[in-house]
């Protein structure tokens, strides 16, 4: 897969191509998971886990969504460590890999079933047979947890049938709702679960996907290639809605509830475009290495480093295309008149600022030009 076509795929627009992108994501799993479990480097306290995965890896292999939560930290570190090869044991049984095993955890331990996060610690026990998994841990003799997770239509749904939200088209979201026996688990950052109910949430998101894809079917796609998981987060501070992602967290992004349908559509934009170009950067370099450009950036008020910024003008591009198409329709809520008059300003001086750099790469100037061209 050239180059060319991965940045053009990144950076959106031009019919909203996901697979170069996607591509390239999964030969990067596969280098990983390949790498992470190579003989030579695998401890040898972990003997079932291994040979569970060795006999269940074409379930994970084989799957064709590379967005994976859980897989993250492979792209940073594909070492074989006891915590790799536990979260690559629980990627294989959330597609579909049946089997046993145990192994002891250290606390503090965050990982990922599916785009569930669990805070697992002591003797873990986990058993999954058809449609249906199950995990016990133990921290000494008092304190004993258990979590069971159900196939229901082809999606997960946690034991309480409160962690999955509706699947629309090919894309299932899960709400990873952490509850109090998951209230250490810190990968959202300092953010509090909504307050707001299960079924408001659903509502929520099934409006926001639906708008999405009823306007655009081919952003709909592009961005359902990247969404496996989305959790929904109480408000902070001042901000009254807000959302999140990680490079290390694949596919999940986070945003706040209550929250308008028509809001939350255009955030899940912003964070898939990160998704995107978190993957993109993996594979090329946009901004030469060592870089120290400072550039202001209108969403943090502030001068940020160039890679930084570019990643928020290539969401805002993203945005304002979303709510054009939403407006040449006859959309015209305050909230799109507003957001749509911000972000062009947004765009206009984060452009003219990046326009102006000396440390883009031949890269990060291709991916420019599909920005300002790929409407």
């Amino acid at each position: 897969m050239s180059t060319d076509a991965m940045i053009r795929s990144a950076a959106g627009g031009h019919g909203w191509q996901s697979e170069p992108i996607d591509d390239y994501l999964r030969r990067r799993w596969l280098w990983s998971l390949s790498r992470a479990t190579s003989n030579h480097e695998l401890p040898e306290n972990i003997g079932d886990l291994l040979s569970y995965i060795n006999g269940c890896l074409s379930a994970l292999t084989g799957s064709n969504r590379p967005w994976v939560p859980g897989l993250g930290r492979l792209l940073a570190d594909t070492s074989a460590d006891e915590s790799n090869i536990i979260q690559i044991a629980l990627q294989c049984a959330a597609n579909n890999g049946l089997g046993s095993w145990t192994c002891n955890v250290d606390p503090g331990s965050v990982f990922y079933f599916d785009s569930f996060p669990l805070l697992l610690h002591g003797r873990v026990c986990f058993n999954a047979i058809q449609d249906r998994v199950s995990l016990t841990w133990e921290r000494g003799e008092q304190i004993r947890t258990r979590v069971s997770f159900e196939k229901q239509c082809g999606l997960w749904v946690r034991d309480d049938g409160n962690r999955a939200l509706p699947g629309i088209g090919d894309i299932g979201v899960s709400c990873n709702v952490l509850d109090d026996a998951d209230s250490e688990v810190s990968k959202l950052g300092d953010g509090v679960c909504s307050f707001s109910s299960i079924e408001d949430r659903r509502t929520t998101l099934r409006e926001a996907l639906n708008c999405i894809r009823t306007h655009s079917p081919e952003i709909f796609a592009w961005i359902s290639r990247v969404l496996a998981g989305i959790s929904f987060l109480a408000p902070a501070g001042e901000r009254m809605s807000g959302s999140g992602s990680a490079r290390s967290l694949p596919g999940l992004i986070w945003a706040s509830h209550p929250i308008p349908a028509e809001q939350l559509a255009v955030l899940i934009i912003h964070e898939c475009s990160h998704q995107y170009f978190f993957a993109m950067t993996d594979a090329v370099n946009v901004v030469i290495p060592g870089s120290v450009e400072q550039h202001f950036s209108p969403f943090k008020k502030v001068a940020r480093p160039l890679i930084s910024v570019l990643l928020a003008l290539h969401a805002a591009v993203n945005m304002s295309r979303y709510i054009a198409l939403l407006q040449s329709e006859g959309r015209a809520s305050p909230y799109l008149l507003r957001e749509a008059l911000t972000l062009a300003q947004d765009v206009e001086t984060m452009s003219r600022s990046i326009g102006e750099s000396k440390e883009l790469t031949e890269d990060g100037q291709l991916f420019m030009r599909y920005l300002r061209l790929g409407s």
